[in-house]
């Protein structure tokens, strides 16, 4: 299931049992996700469509995300989206059935950001 969408297109998906794809180009944004309920997480997250025809990667280079002082932050190089997923799993894993505070994840969005 590909949306833009958390609490239809990406819950959706989660209750049918499949893999989602939430694609940054409509309603849903980088806080969104970062901060998403269990049942609003996706399983990949992309730019945009054009993530259909790549090859999804596996593993997270140049980018690490450790909690400082309960502050989520993000560290290395790498294109902003690779930088987003890496945070998101750090978040997610942080979160577990909850979810993360908005002010903790500021700090990520402004790195994103100077990118």
């Amino acid at each position: 299931m590909v949306g833009d969408r958390l609490d239809t297109d990406i819950e959706g998906a989660r209750n049918a049992g499949v893999d989602s794809l939430l694609v940054l180009t409509g309603v849903a944004g980088p806080l969104d996700v970062l901060t998403a309920a269990p049942e609003h997480r996706p399983t990949y997250v992309a730019e945009d469509l054009r993530a259909l025809g790549e090859d999804y990667p596996e593993v997270r280079r140049g980018w690490r995300a450790t909690w400082v002082d309960g502050s989520l932050r993000l560290e290395g190089d790498g294109t902003w989206i690779e930088g987003l997923r890496t945070a998101c799993e750090a978040a997610w894993e942080a979160a577990g059935a909850g979810r993360v505070d908005e002010d903790s994840v500021k700090p990520v969005l402004e790195r994103l950001q100077a990118g």
